[in-house]
């Protein structure tokens, strides 16, 4: 018997074209509609900032941040906000893209705590 996954956790990170399809209210409610069919929890990891001088390049994080507004705007999304990552200098980062740590330990440790308050949530919706 297949096992059914409880959680799913989803991010757009920066990608350009496809971005701008995701960004879309109707796309949004279709990825809601069919993970919901699937799971009772979703989880929507929004994109961490990249290297301050990357945003001088052009790196597009516009798309990035309006399909993080639109899944925070529904009240039975969970977020996982890394937001805070803008405050992050230059030598925090080995790329323009990627931090150095301990940057994604303090990512996976949020996300870790985003899953165990989504799963309480979850117990207290199947209790009612």
């Amino acid at each position: 018997m297949p096992i059914k996954p409880t959680i799913v956790v989803l991010n757009s990170g920066l990608w350009g074209g496809a971005s701008q399809l995701l960004s879309t209210d109707d796309f949004i409610a279709k990825i809601l509609l069919d993970a919901f069919n699937v799971v009772d929890t979703f989880i929507w990891r929004t994109t961490h900032h990249s290297r301050p001088s990357a945003l001088k390049l052009g790196r597009n994080v516009k798309n990035a941040d309006k399909i993080d507004s639109i899944f925070a705007s529904f009240d039975m999304v969970h977020i996982q906000n890394t937001s805070w990552t803008s405050l992050l200098n230059e030598s925090d980062y080995w790329d323009n893209m990627h931090m150095r740590e301990p940057g994604y330990m303090v990512v996976n440790y949020q996300l870790c705590d985003v899953i165990k308050d989504a799963l309480k949530s979850s117990r207290k919706r199947k209790q009612k």
